[in-house]
């Protein structure tokens, strides 16, 4: 399973001495892992091509959470 987020642009509340402090993730998107032959490379320019990725902010950023390794990764909205 993949889950994609936007990433805050605060990614922290204080200091997390006593336990961490929660920040909030925008979870825009999750689906199956990719099949086996499909590159990250692939993969990246197939979330560029979603409607939260096209219409985001110049800036804003994605962390994309997956078992595999390969397919865990941020991405970041360079240009319109």
């Amino acid at each position: 399973m993949i889950h994609i987020y936007q990433i805050p642009k605060a990614r922290s509340n204080g200091y997390c001495f006593n336990g961490g402090n929660p920040i909030a993730f925008l979870n825009v998107d999750w689906l199956s892992a990719p099949e086996d032959g499909i590159s990250k490379n692939q993969f990246s320019d197939f979330i560029r091509g979603k409607r939260y990725f096209t219409n985001a902010p110049i800036g804003t950023r994605f962390l994309v959470l997956c078992d595999k390794d390969e397919f865990t990764f941020q991405l970041v909205k360079e240009s319109a």
